[in-house]
Order: structure tokens, then C-alpha cells, then sequence
């Protein structure tokens, strides 16, 4: 009879010796059982981020254009940016006392486009159950409050440049952080916030200088080349702060100042309806409901994954068939060895056994490549705001 130590080691003395036929069998049984459980887990990991506020606010206000789109942007922060409504757009919408309304501004982006920069008012925080971990919310020009996740040096985040090969561009602003929020598991643990008026230093219609600078004529690409009062100065502050804050003017008609989308909750059903009928012909803006739109891109991810899932069924059926048809290849070829360890002694249990601790070891082994394949790729792919 042989040792169970002994079997252990002929059996992992065979797989050492066919080391490609044993890597094959592994690394087929490993990514067969861990891509379908990274493609469940990414999937749903995507469908969590785009449930979190679905339905929060219920309709908002936005320019025509792709729902999903807009949506994806309004809600999420995700994508390229949008065309713009126009303040005096908004202005007949905010002062409806039946509707809560919050303008969003989302045109300018900071940490090399990896943090967008969000204006708003500082209702935004309430509506969306935001609370202040530290510091304060803004309360001026040129500050500013950061998400969670957001990564800050020294109390100042500087913005992105709008466009780096327009020279007359407006230039970035130095922000001063003055609160961070607590983490809310949302896209807003991310983002840095601002007022209004900020946003709008940030597009170029305010700025600040010395009263001796005189600047130059707005350049045809300015926001400002159609203002009457528009200019650029030759330096324009690029920290707001106490000692400059009362510098900062602004030009053109604040009319016709950009603002993204107006989110919108209304008091009653009634309201809604009556908001959505008052814009269903609207030739440049639109009524969207996001948990409608969202429950549609929903509906495209299950699709998705359900034709991933059955991709990945068969093939995990063609791995199995292969495999079985290696260890027979494999059993045929080993053929007159077995016979030779029966004639040696061995009992037919004993073949048996030894062959199946080889089956074992490769299931064990399969088993550790999967957790290291799984852990790794789930750790490693990218998430939803890199892939949109």
C-alpha cells in the first residue's frame, strides 16, 4: 500500500513534469469561472452608481438634446459637456414658489479633468441630504467645498484651463476650500462646489484687477465679445481672497449667463404635470424625469449581461469539453505506465487515488488562480466615470 504522502508527491511530480499541459488546465479553468463572476460584479457595481439618485430630483429643466446624455451629466457628472440654458431661462422657473428649483452649473472641470467643478446654490446641499464634515459651506467668491473623495493640497484647488490652445482664454482660478463633505457614497464625493457667481469668473464673464489695468478688447472668442463693457485684462487675479474680493466685477448682461440644467421638486404631482405640459413643445428645452431615463440605460446593461452570461456559458462549456478530452488524451498516452505500476504492486484503487489527487491539485490550484485572477481584475477595472 502505498503512503498518502508518497501519492501526493507522484502526483505532483507528474503535473511538475507536464508543466504546460497542467498551466493550460488551470489558467482555462480560472478565467472560465472568474470572468462571468467580474462581469456580475462590475455590472452591478455600475447599476448601484447609476440607482443612487435615479430618481432625486424628480424632473429637471435642460437645453434639448440627448436625455442620456443630459442625464448622465446633470445627475452623475459623467461625460462630455452639454449645451447651456441661459439664466433668463431659469428665472421665471425660481420664482414659482410650487417648484424647488436648484441651478447647476457644470462646465469646468479641476485635477486634470478628473474632478468636475460644480456651481450651484447652497439649497443644492440640503436637497441632496449633503452635510459638512468640516469648515463651512461657501459663502463667497472664489471659495469652495469638496467632495469625500476628492483630494486637496494646501486648501487650494486650482481649476483646469477652458481651452489651452485659445490664448485669450480665461485662466484658472486658484480655489480656496473652506468645508469638505462627509461621504455619501454619490457622485458629489467627488466634485468640488462653488457659487454661481464663481462659476461665472471661471467662464470669463467676472474678473478681477487693479483699477490701473485697462486691458484689452475681449477677443472675438471671448464670452465677452459681444458685451459693450466686455474686456480682458492684462492680469486678472487668479486667488480671490479678503484682500481682492471687492475687485471682482462682472460684464455683459447676467441674462444671458450659462447654467447647465435647473433641477426640479415639485410641491405636488399636480405641479409636475403642469411643468411638464408647459414644455412639451418647447423648441430649445426640455422636461426630463432622470429615473426614467435611468431605468432605460438599465434596461440596456441587463440586456448586456445577459448575453455576456450566456457567451460566457458556453464557453465555459467548450473549457470543460476540452479539458475533458486532454486528461483522456492524457490517460491514453499514460496508458502502459498505470499498467506497469498495477504489475508493481499497485492496486487498482491506488491508480485510481493517484490520479484522482492529480484531479485535486489542479482543482485546488484552479480554485487559488480564480480568487487571484477574480481579486485582481475587480480591483483593476476601470469604473463607470472613466468608461463614459
Amino acid at each position: 500500500m502505498i503512503h498518502p504522502a508518497a501519492i501526493i508527491r507522484l502526483a505532483w511530480a507528474y503535473l511538475a513534469s507536464h508543466r504546460k499541459q497542467s498551466a493550460a488546465i488551470l489558467i482555462a479553468i480560472s478565467l472560465a469561472v472568474s470572468l462571468p463572476i467580474v462581469t456580475s460584479n462590475i455590472i452591478s457595481q455600475y447599476l448601484q452608481t447609476l440607482h443612487t439618485r435615479s430618481g432625486n430630483p424628480p424632473v429637471m429643466l435642460s437645453p434639448r438634446g440627448s436625455r442620456f446624455d443630459t442625464v448622465l451629466k446633470v445627475q452623475y457628472f459623467l461625460g462630455e459637456p452639454l449645451p447651456s440654458l441661459q439664466w433668463q431661462d431659469a428665472t421665471h422657473i425660481l420664482a414659482n414658489k410650487s417648484l424647488r428649483c436648484i441651478p447647476v452649473h457644470l462646465l469646468h472641470t479641476a485635477n486634470d479633468q478628473a474632478t468636475p467643478v460644480i456651481g450651484t446654490v447652497r439649497d443644492y446641499f440640503t436637497v441632496r441630504g449633503l452635510n459638512v464634515q468640516s469648515g463651512h459651506l461657501f459663502a463667497q467668491a472664489g471659495e469652495c467645498v469638496v467632495g469625500a473623495l476628492v483630494d486637496v493640497s494646501d486648501d487650494v484647488i486650482q481649476t483646469d484651463i477652458s481651452n489651452p490652445f485659445d490664448l485669450s482664454a480665461t485662466p484658472p482660478l486658484s480655489l480656496i476650500v473652506v468645508g469638505r463633505l462627509q461621504p455619501s457614497g454619490t457622485p458629489d464625493d467627488r466634485a468640488v462646489f462653488l457659487s454661481l457667481d464663481t462659476a461665472w469668473i471661471l467662464d470669463g464673464y467676472g474678473h478681477g484687477h487693479d483699477s490701473t489695468d485697462q486691458g484689452t478688447a475681449a477677443a472675438n472668442s471671448s464670452v465677452l465679445a459681444e458685451a459693450t463693457d466686455g474686456h480682458r485684462p492684462n492680469k486678472s487675479i487668479r486667488t480671490i481672497d479678503e484682500t481682492n474680493r471687492h475687485k471682482i466685477h462682472f460684464h455683459g448682461d447676467r441674462n444671458l449667463y450659462p447654467i447647465s440644467a435647473i433641477l426640479i421638486w415639485p410641491n405636488e404631482q399636480r405641479d409636475q404635470v403642469v411643468l411638464e405640459g408647459k414644455y412639451i413643445n418647447h423648441k430649445s428645452l426640455q422636461i426630463l424625469r432622470p429615473h426614467v431615463e435611468i431605468d432605460t440605460i438599465m434596461r440596456y446593461v441587463f440586456q448586456m449581461n445577459t448575453i455576456l452570461q450566456r457567451i460566457f456559458l458556453l464557453l465555459g462549456g467548450v473549457t470543460l469539453l476540452l479539458i475533458t478530452v486532454i486528461i483522456f488524451q492524457s490517460l491514453n498516452v499514460r496508458k502502459h505506465d498505470l499498467e506497469t505500476m498495477r504489475l508493481l504492486g499497485c492496486s487498482r484503487f491506488q491508480v485510481f487515488k493517484l490520479l484522482g489527487t492529480e484531479l485535486f491539485l489542479l482543482l485546488a490550484g484552479s480554485v487559488l488562480l480564480t480568487v487571484v485572477v477574480t481579486t485582481t481584475l475587480i480591483a483593476t477595472l476601470p469604473s463607470l466615470e472613466s468608461l463614459i
